[in-house]
């Protein structure tokens, strides 16, 4: 019988925890239960595929929650990218 192939989860979707906790700010101070501060970054989801997981993102993204989408899909080479993208051209100039 053939083996199925499995597909490898190399790439993840991390979420800005303040952006998401119902504490933030104040995470340290009144002891929230993940243990997170509001400038830490946690798992949200990860793909197989690179276009569903920059999707992800920038749906996530669109309601006012920071992402870093991160790709290991070459190992060499990682894929760093924030979410949401910063407006206008360089500088901030369109």
């Amino acid at each position: 019988m053939p083996r199925l192939k499995t597909d490898k989860l190399l790439v993840s979707v991390y979420a800005l925890h303040g952006d998401t906790c119902s504490l933030a700010p104040h995470c340290k101070s009144l002891g929230c239960a993940s243990g997170c501060a509001p400038d830490d970054y946690v798992l949200s989801a990860r793909f197989a595929y690179l276009q569903e997981a920059l999707d992800y993102a920038e749906a996530v993204s669109k309601r006012g929650v920071r992402v870093r989408l991160i790709s290991r899909i070459v190992p060499t080479a990682s894929y760093v990218s924030d979410y949401p993208k910063a407006v206008g051209g360089r500088n901030g100039q369109a």
